[in-house]
């Protein structure tokens, strides 16, 4: 399965449950984290850089693809 979401899920303290439930149900989580959160600042920025958005988006993006291998 794989999906676009928002990326701020990645690293925030509100979704530990969602990312061990994750790490729980599939077997391998491949995470593209593609950055581009408009709402930083300084040195943090210019790491951030562009959105793969442009400007249609003012949050980072993340692709997340998920791999369940069948229990046999």
């Amino acid at each position: 399965m794989a999906f676009v979401s928002n990326g701020s899920w990645l690293d925030g303290n509100a979704q530990d449950g969602f990312r061990k439930t994750l790490e729980k149900e599939f077997s391998k989580i491949y995470v593209f984290n593609l950055r581009g959160n408009c709402r930083t600042s300084g040195e943090l920025r210019k790491k951030e850089a562009g959105n793969v958005f442009g400007l249609g988006s003012r949050t980072p993006i993340a692709v997340t693809v998920l791999v369940k291998k069948s229990e046999e």
